[in-house]
């Protein structure tokens, strides 16, 4: 069907591997050992080390030759852990164990270990003999009678112990009877695993699993010609999950058992997660969240959550009936026997019959009956006719009959001549009897009766000129809606034939938010939401005229990049956006935002293709496929997870404990207060949220108090960095929910920022006492604002002479501008100010100059406040193009523009133009653009 593979043995129906974020590389793609230690942490044991995962980064551990303290080897056989505070690495060169306060690696052994495992002690096994290790040596615990066998597999269970060999099969002696017994023979043994029942499960190299229910023994091969055997008779690993299922580990990939059927359910992995031809499977983890996690040989690390899987998904097919016809999906719509009509981008039109899960494609052929262009746009379901009306780019308008399947085509003309323009048509929407047509030349009136076409709005006479349209909709009152990239949005009044703009004013919060709309929506309360290019959604409250619009910042939207909307309940509405889909929770304002990192399993979503049935199950396009859910599923749970601080960078440098900089004595997750000397006055703390449920979408902010009383969203990464610290103590709070979290999980952490010699009190009475106090005084009240001054003037001095070259880097312009922002909150609160900040994208990456450009910054901010009243607004935006950014300071009330010389030198030098302009009113804003690039500076400007 084009869907992930069925679970039958469970009551979801779909699973989807996933592998760890783009920017997370493992150490080597074969991942041999999986633990995860009481922290929540991942470790990750491959045959170039240990990775060790959080959630959101890696932390890797290899042997370093000059450090005893590292690890022995790093080829990883297995990873254990005692639960408190050590885990033990099994390398083909020893074992290590790393202790967690310490963060450093103890040698154990240096010899050749065959089997390792932990239960009271840890235990491990050479040759024919097991060894126990009692906090200093290893000393025998038992030995096989023959020396010939090698022991390759441990389990210790009270006063059993398990032992796997390498061509004898497994023997098992009883400590309290002292009596070895010998249940499988003549197998080579790899892994032993019990399950919650007290069964044993134990995978061979040769002659598939085994099942040990006490006396009973029971085998499970391959059988060729059997898909409901196990996939491989060389067994690595067992597992079960958090219900009880068990999941084999195989040389072919992966086996779910299904204990009622005593048969399997494969799933080939390269299907899932890397396409490589050998999958197999090596190590198999169940964490504390529910999650199977999955080391495989050739393709890393995959993982999934068994019971929080409800997306289905759609795929491109080679086969017409398997799966969608191309893998961009345009437009969606559905017919009144519950079929589903999918227009792609190349691949024609595609329906869908819900009920057998098969596709039907229509595509343009040089048939008499076929679509005129593969490229379909707009769709529109004519009850009334039982007719499809197919919108297409460059092809015009077509019409399905859907009991013939036959199809008409319509080619608007001018002239006589074929309009390239008018037969793009992006959305049809029904008026009487005829159709209006959205097309790339304005709004067609198409007169079904007749199959005639009618230019609208073109003369002017109505009160403006349309000419480019992406999306049409009625209101209740039957006024026509337009959005036209172009001019922005209109209203029609078919009485009085008056087109109506609708005003974009930056300064008016009851105006739309912006001028590009992608896409207009009328709800089943008779509201219009229009989905914005730039500024989130709006939405019209007909009794009032105005707008209310919710973005990224106020209200958390994923993106102000608005795709689709549709209605989901009387409080709920979705969105589809440029990085994900959002659910708008009404009552709140505040958004649930769903993207690739929380499960999604499309790499984008296509613009307007977002539909809802009439049962309600969910479809989104995207350029990689479909995906369809119900919305109840969305819900998720509760998961089981710490945040803590995991690392900490001072100056730049990571800090160690116990190392030069004295301020870790033990790990910074043991510590509960920092203490910082004069000199380390920048540091970063990066935090562990050890939640890897995808559907959590996880809310991380942070207060340093004294310092600041507001919270402040976390960027993803997990990391906070200050600077200049007054000396004092604070409390750094990170508090963390997820979409189904009652109350946060929270980590506090103490910091002390020590005095320098020179503010300390025996220095404060020499100041008193003498010739000190008074420039004590004077640096305390004028140090900043007067070296700031001294700053511009030589800064302005150097630019006006040309002696200070550039020194252009990549840097986040976004972050970059945030910093300059949050410097000025509160001046705007003291002197009630509206300030806001607003950006296209969460990450812009720009070269330039970082020190030239914040003098830029800081002096349009600084002119802007300055003349700005009280109640006035301050706008500071930075928009993302293709080729420049633009960065706008915008104020309610215009003054004079002091250093714009400087502002221009420095912008120039940086290939860029200054603009500044009037937009209504007192008004005013200073734009600046540059070039995102490298190619316009010489080699010798660049220093990253």
């Amino acid at each position: 069907m084009g869907v992930f593979t069925s679970l039958q043995a469970f009551h979801h129906s779909h699973i989807m591997f996933r592998q760890l974020p783009p920017n997370v590389q493992l150490s080597h793609y074969s991942v041999m050992a999986l633990h995860q230690d009481e922290r929540g942490l991942i470790w990750i044991g491959t045959r170039n080390g240990v990775d060790v995962y959080d959630g959101s980064d890696l932390y890797s551990y290899r042997h370093d030759p000059t450090n005893p303290n590292s690890l022995v080897n790093n080829s990883v056989l297995g990873i254990m852990g005692d639960g408190n505070g050590h885990i033990y690495i099994h390398t083909e060169h020893g074992i290590s164990r790393f202790d967690e306060a310490q963060e450093r690696f103890t040698t154990l052994t240096i010899h050749a270990v065959t089997a390792m495992t932990y239960a009271d002690r840890l235990y491990k096994a050479v040759g024919h003999r097991v060894y126990v290790y009692d906090e200093e040596k290893f000393t025998t615990f038992y030995q096989l009678p023959s020396s010939r066998d090698v022991v390759t597999a441990l389990h210790v269970r009270g006063d059993s112990l398990l032992m796997g060999t390498e061509a004898s099969g497994l023997f098992v002696y009883d400590r309290r009877r002292n009596r070895l017994s010998q249940p499988i023979e003549g197998e080579d043994i790899s892994n032993i695993y019990r399950d919650r029942h007290g069964r044993y499960w134990i995978g061979t190299r040769e002659h598939g699993l085994y099942r040990m229910d006490g006396q009973e023994v029971r085998n499970y091969c391959h059988e060729k010609g059997n898909p409901r055997s196990i996939n491989s008779d060389f067994v690595r690993a067992c597992m079960e999950d958090e219900k009880g299922h068990l999941w084999v580990g195989t040389f072919a990939g992966l086996c779910d058992f299904d204990e009622d059927t005593e048969s399997f359910t494969v799933f080939p992995l390269k299907e899932h997660v890397g396409g490589s031809e050998d999958a197999s499977v090596w190590s198999l983890m169940c964490g504390r969240q529910g999650i199977l996690w999955v080391g495989t040989y050739f393709n890393g690390l995959s993982y999934f959550h068994p019971q929080q899987e409800y997306f289905s998904v759609y795929k491109e097919s080679q086969t017409e009936g398997e799966g969608l016809s191309a893998s961009v999906v345009s437009v969606i719509t559905e017919d009144d026997e519950g079929r589903l009509w999918i227009g792609t981008d190349g691949g024609g039109l595609n329906c869908l019959d819900r009920k057998t899960g098969r596709f039907s494609w229509y595509r343009r052929s040089e048939q008499a009956n076929s679509l005129s262009h593969n490229t379909v746009t707009s769709l529109y379901y004519d009850r009334q006719r039982q007719a499809l009306w197919i919108g297409t780019y460059l092809g015009g308008l077509n019409r399905m009959d859907l009991r013939t399947r036959q199809f008409t085509h319509y080619i608007y003309k001018v002239g006589g001549t074929v309009s390239t323009k008018g037969n793009s048509v992006w959305d049809i929407q029904p008026y009487g009897d005829a159709l209006l047509l959205g097309t790339e030349g304005g709004v067609l009136h198409f007169d079904v009766a007749t199959g005639q076409f009618e230019s609208w709005f073109q003369s002017g006479r109505e009160g403006a000129v349309i000419t480019k349209v992406r999306s049409l909709e009625m209101d209740a009152e039957g006024q026509l809606w337009i959005a036209d990239d172009v001019h922005g949005v209109f209203s029609y009044n078919f009485s009085s034939r008056l087109l109506t703009q609708r005003a974009f004013d930056h300064f008016d919060p009851k105006s739309m938010s912006g001028r590009v709309v992608n896409c207009i929506f009328r709800d089943s309360r008779d509201r219009l939401w229009f989905g914005m290019e730039e500024s989130g959604t709006d939405r019209y409250d007909t009794q009032t005229g105005n707008f209310y619009n919710y973005e990224s910042k106020l209200n958390l939207l994923g993106s102000d990049c608005v795709y689709g909307i549709c209605e989901l309940s009387d409080s709920t509405m979705l969105m589809t956006t440029s990085r994900g889909f959002s659910l708008l929770d009404e009552f709140s304002n505040v958004f649930r935002n769903f993207d690739q990192k929380t499960g999604v399993p499309l790499t984008a979503l296509s613009e307007n293709s977002l539909y809802r049935t009439r049962d309600g199950e969910v479809f989104i396009g995207g350029i990689d496929g479909m995906v369809s859910f119900r919305p109840g599923d969305l819900a998720g749970r509760t998961g089981r997870y710490q945040v803590f601080p995991y690392r900490l960078y001072v100056n730049g440098s990571e800090v160690k404990v116990g190392d030069a900089t004295g301020i870790l004595t033990t790990s910074l997750f043991k510590t509960e207060t920092i203490t910082l000397r004069p000199g380390q006055n920048l540091f970063t703390i990066q935090y562990a949220v050890t939640d890897y449920v995808p559907q959590s979408r996880l809310r991380v902010k942070y207060q340093l108090e004294p310092f600041s009383k507001d919270w402040t969203e976390m960027r993803e990464g997990w990391s906070v960095t200050y600077s200049n610290l007054a000396p004092g103590e604070y409390t750094l709070t990170v508090e963390v929910l997820s979409s189904a979290d009652v109350k946060p999980i929270v980590s506090r952490l103490r910091i002390e920022v020590l005095r320098p010699w020179y503010l300390s009190p025996f220095a404060w009475l020499l100041y008193v006492t003498g010739v000190g106090g008074v420039a004590f005084f004077l640096a305390r009240v004028y140090r900043d604002r007067v070296w700031r001054q001294v700053e511009e003037l030589m800064l302005a001095q150097r630019h006006e002479q040309r002696r200070d070259p550039l020194r252009v880097a990549e840097y986040d312009m976004v972050q970059f501008l945030n910093d300059s922002y949050v410097r000025y909150a509160e001046l705007a609160r003291e002197n009630r100010i509206s300030y806001t900040f607003r950006k296209s994208d969460d990450v812009i990456r720009v070269w330039f100059d970082a020190l030239q450009l914040r003098q830029v910054v800081e002096t349009l901010l600084e002119n802007a406040f300055r003349y700005t009243p009280p109640e006035g607004v301050v706008v500071l935006a930075v928009r993302h193009h293709p080729d420049y950014v633009a960065v706008e300071v915008s104020v309610s009330q215009r003054g004079p523009q002091e250093q714009l010389e400087l502002i221009q030198e420095v912008v120039g030098r940086h290939h860029g133009k200054v603009e500044t302009l009037r937009t209504s009113g007192k008004s005013g804003a200073v734009i600046f653009r540059i070039p995102i690039g490298p190619e316009c500076y010489t080699l010798s400007e660049r220093i990253g």
